[in-house]
Protein backbone atom coordinates (compact mmCIF):
# COMPACT_ATOMS: atom_id res chain seq x y z
CA UNK A 1 0.00 0.00 0.00
CA UNK A 2 1.04 3.30 -0.89
CA UNK A 3 0.84 5.76 1.92
CA UNK A 4 0.53 9.42 1.07
CA UNK A 5 1.02 12.53 3.72
CA UNK A 6 1.06 16.36 3.11
CA UNK A 7 2.08 18.20 6.23
CA UNK A 8 3.22 21.79 6.96
CA UNK A 9 6.72 22.47 8.96
CA UNK A 10 7.79 25.52 10.18
CA UNK A 11 11.89 25.24 10.53
CA UNK A 12 13.42 24.17 13.70
CA UNK A 13 16.05 21.79 11.73
CA UNK A 14 18.99 24.11 11.41
CA UNK A 15 19.76 22.53 7.91
CA UNK A 16 16.33 23.41 6.75
CA UNK A 17 15.95 27.15 8.27
CA UNK A 18 19.34 27.88 6.90
CA UNK A 19 17.92 26.59 3.39
CA UNK A 20 14.92 28.76 3.67
CA UNK A 21 16.84 31.79 4.83
CA UNK A 22 19.10 31.63 2.10
CA UNK A 23 16.97 33.42 -0.28
CA UNK A 24 13.32 34.31 0.71
CA UNK A 25 12.25 34.81 -3.06
CA UNK A 26 13.63 31.60 -4.57
CA UNK A 27 11.17 28.80 -5.23
CA UNK A 28 13.02 25.94 -3.16
CA UNK A 29 12.75 21.77 -4.14
CA UNK A 30 13.79 19.08 -2.78
CA UNK A 31 12.76 16.08 -4.47
CA UNK A 32 15.73 13.23 -3.61
CA UNK A 33 16.85 12.35 -0.47
CA UNK A 34 19.88 9.67 0.07
CA UNK A 35 20.93 7.95 3.33
CA UNK A 36 24.26 6.82 3.74
CA UNK A 37 26.30 5.36 6.84
CA UNK A 38 26.89 8.45 8.68
CA UNK A 39 25.17 11.15 6.38
CA UNK A 40 22.46 12.10 4.31
CA UNK A 41 22.43 13.59 0.73
CA UNK A 42 20.03 16.08 0.14
CA UNK A 43 19.25 16.94 -3.64
CA UNK A 44 17.74 20.58 -3.76
CA UNK A 45 16.64 22.37 -6.84
CA UNK A 46 17.16 26.18 -6.49
CA UNK A 47 14.65 28.08 -9.23
CA UNK A 48 15.08 31.88 -9.46
CA UNK A 49 17.59 34.54 -9.69
CA UNK A 50 19.77 34.66 -6.97
CA UNK A 51 20.21 31.20 -6.67
CA UNK A 52 23.94 31.25 -7.16
CA UNK A 53 24.43 33.54 -4.29
CA UNK A 54 21.97 31.61 -2.09
CA UNK A 55 24.54 28.29 -2.53
CA UNK A 56 27.46 30.63 -2.21
CA UNK A 57 26.28 31.62 1.08
CA UNK A 58 24.91 27.78 1.92
CA UNK A 59 29.13 27.07 1.95
CA UNK A 60 29.63 29.02 4.95
CA UNK A 61 27.13 27.28 7.11
CA UNK A 62 28.99 24.78 10.08
CA UNK A 63 25.90 22.19 9.78
CA UNK A 64 26.50 21.14 5.89
CA UNK A 65 29.43 18.96 5.40
CA UNK A 66 29.55 19.33 1.71
CA UNK A 67 27.91 21.27 -0.80
CA UNK A 68 28.15 21.09 -4.94
CA UNK A 69 26.32 22.32 -7.97
CA UNK A 70 25.54 19.41 -9.91
CA UNK A 71 23.19 20.36 -12.81
CA UNK A 72 22.55 24.10 -14.18
CA UNK A 73 18.84 24.21 -16.04
CA UNK A 74 17.62 26.80 -16.95
CA UNK A 75 16.98 29.58 -14.38
CA UNK A 76 17.64 27.01 -11.68
CA UNK A 77 20.45 25.00 -10.21
CA UNK A 78 20.49 21.27 -8.90
CA UNK A 79 22.59 21.30 -6.03
CA UNK A 80 23.53 18.31 -3.76
CA UNK A 81 23.52 19.12 -0.08
CA UNK A 82 25.60 16.54 2.09
CA UNK A 83 24.97 16.60 6.22
CA UNK A 84 25.43 14.57 8.95
CA UNK A 85 22.77 11.90 10.21
CA UNK A 86 21.14 13.23 12.91
CA UNK A 87 18.42 11.07 14.35
CA UNK A 88 16.50 13.70 16.27
CA UNK A 89 16.08 16.66 12.99
CA UNK A 90 13.37 15.54 10.43
CA UNK A 91 15.54 14.84 7.75
CA UNK A 92 16.94 12.55 10.20
CA UNK A 93 13.60 11.11 10.91
CA UNK A 94 12.78 10.98 7.16
CA UNK A 95 15.89 8.93 6.24
CA UNK A 96 15.55 6.40 9.35
CA UNK A 97 12.37 5.48 8.92
CA UNK A 98 12.67 4.74 4.91
CA UNK A 99 9.84 7.20 3.99
CA UNK A 100 10.11 8.91 0.84
CA UNK A 101 9.83 12.43 -0.05
CA UNK A 102 7.41 13.05 -3.27
CA UNK A 103 7.80 16.78 -3.18
CA UNK A 104 9.25 19.34 -0.76
CA UNK A 105 8.45 23.06 -1.39
CA UNK A 106 9.89 25.96 0.84
CA UNK A 107 7.02 28.69 0.90
CA UNK A 108 7.90 32.18 2.53
CA UNK A 109 7.71 31.18 6.29
CA UNK A 110 7.20 26.92 5.95
CA UNK A 111 8.09 24.15 4.28
CA UNK A 112 5.32 22.07 1.86
CA UNK A 113 5.82 18.17 2.55
CA UNK A 114 4.43 15.29 0.71
CA UNK A 115 5.82 11.87 1.83
CA UNK A 116 5.47 8.38 0.71
CA UNK A 117 4.85 6.03 3.86
CA UNK A 118 4.52 2.40 3.56
CA UNK A 119 2.08 1.85 6.00
CA UNK A 120 0.51 3.56 9.11
CA UNK A 121 2.47 2.33 11.60
CA UNK A 122 5.60 3.89 10.08
CA UNK A 123 3.62 7.29 9.82
CA UNK A 124 2.61 6.70 13.18
CA UNK A 125 6.06 6.60 14.08
CA UNK A 126 7.15 9.23 11.63
CA UNK A 127 4.70 11.96 13.67
CA UNK A 128 5.51 10.79 16.74
CA UNK A 129 8.95 10.87 16.49
CA UNK A 130 8.47 14.72 14.80
CA UNK A 131 6.08 15.37 18.10
CA UNK A 132 8.76 14.35 20.16
CA UNK A 133 11.80 16.34 19.08
CA UNK A 134 9.02 19.30 18.52
CA UNK A 135 9.35 20.14 14.83
CA UNK A 136 6.42 22.60 14.85
CA UNK A 137 4.90 19.66 12.22
CA UNK A 138 1.31 20.10 11.32
CA UNK A 139 -0.23 17.23 9.34
CA UNK A 140 -3.17 18.65 6.69
CA UNK A 141 -4.08 15.22 4.57
CA UNK A 142 -3.45 11.71 4.44
CA UNK A 143 -4.92 9.06 1.71
CA UNK A 144 -4.05 5.96 0.02
CA UNK A 145 -2.92 6.22 -3.70
CA UNK A 146 -5.77 4.05 -4.56
CA UNK A 147 -8.58 6.88 -4.74
CA UNK A 148 -9.00 9.15 -7.53
CA UNK A 149 -8.24 12.05 -5.40
CA UNK A 150 -5.24 10.62 -4.12
CA UNK A 151 -4.17 9.50 -7.57
CA UNK A 152 -4.20 13.59 -8.18
CA UNK A 153 -2.37 14.51 -5.00
CA UNK A 154 0.34 12.25 -5.47
CA UNK A 155 1.59 14.43 -8.84
CA UNK A 156 0.26 18.08 -8.03
CA UNK A 157 1.81 19.77 -5.23
CA UNK A 158 -1.37 21.90 -2.96
CA UNK A 159 0.29 24.89 -5.31
CA UNK A 160 0.10 23.40 -8.93
CA UNK A 161 -3.48 21.92 -7.54
CA UNK A 162 -4.96 25.28 -6.27
CA UNK A 163 -3.50 27.16 -9.52
CA UNK A 164 -5.39 25.05 -11.88
CA UNK A 165 -8.16 24.93 -10.24
CA UNK A 166 -8.40 28.63 -10.04
CA UNK A 167 -7.75 29.03 -13.39
CA UNK A 168 -9.70 26.98 -14.16
CA UNK A 169 -12.78 28.28 -12.36
CA UNK A 170 -11.94 31.50 -13.63
CA UNK A 171 -11.77 30.46 -17.46
CA UNK A 172 -8.50 30.73 -18.45
CA UNK A 173 -8.19 27.62 -20.36
CA UNK A 174 -11.38 28.78 -22.23
CA UNK A 175 -10.93 29.82 -26.33
CA UNK A 176 -10.67 32.66 -25.91
CA UNK A 177 -9.36 33.30 -22.48
CA UNK A 178 -11.86 34.53 -19.88
CA UNK A 179 -9.05 35.89 -17.47
CA UNK A 180 -5.27 36.75 -17.63
CA UNK A 181 -2.32 35.76 -15.88
CA UNK A 182 -2.46 38.55 -14.34
CA UNK A 183 -5.72 38.46 -12.46
CA UNK A 184 -4.63 35.01 -11.39
CA UNK A 185 -1.55 36.01 -9.50
CA UNK A 186 -4.00 38.97 -8.14
CA UNK A 187 -6.09 35.80 -6.56
CA UNK A 188 -3.18 33.68 -5.78
CA UNK A 189 -1.22 36.89 -4.09
CA UNK A 190 1.93 35.53 -6.26
CA UNK A 191 3.72 36.20 -8.89
CA UNK A 192 2.60 35.94 -12.91
CA UNK A 193 6.11 34.25 -13.29
CA UNK A 194 4.95 31.97 -10.30
CA UNK A 195 1.45 31.28 -11.32
CA UNK A 196 2.68 30.34 -14.71
CA UNK A 197 5.15 27.79 -13.83
CA UNK A 198 2.39 26.07 -11.32
CA UNK A 199 0.19 26.01 -14.25
CA UNK A 200 2.80 24.63 -16.56
CA UNK A 201 4.48 22.23 -14.18
CA UNK A 202 1.13 20.72 -12.79
CA UNK A 203 -0.65 20.37 -16.61
CA UNK A 204 2.78 18.32 -17.38
CA UNK A 205 2.26 16.28 -14.15
CA UNK A 206 -1.40 15.34 -15.18
CA UNK A 207 -0.50 14.92 -18.90
CA UNK A 208 2.34 12.15 -17.84
CA UNK A 209 0.24 10.40 -15.39
CA UNK A 210 -2.89 10.45 -17.84
CA UNK A 211 -0.31 9.29 -21.03
CA UNK A 212 2.13 7.31 -18.72
CA UNK A 213 -1.33 5.08 -17.50
CA UNK A 214 -2.62 4.76 -21.41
Amino acid sequence: MNLFVDFEFTPTDSVLESIAESNSELVIRVPLLLTLERSIVCYSVFIGDGAEESVDSLRKEDTITSIRIVDRPANALLVSLELPLRTGSLLGNIANLRVEIVEAVKTSETWLFRLRCPNYEILHEFVERCERNDHGVHVERVYESASDQGLLNAVLTPQQEVALRVACDAGYFCVPRESSLKELSDELDVSDSAVSQRLRRGTNALLSMLFDGT
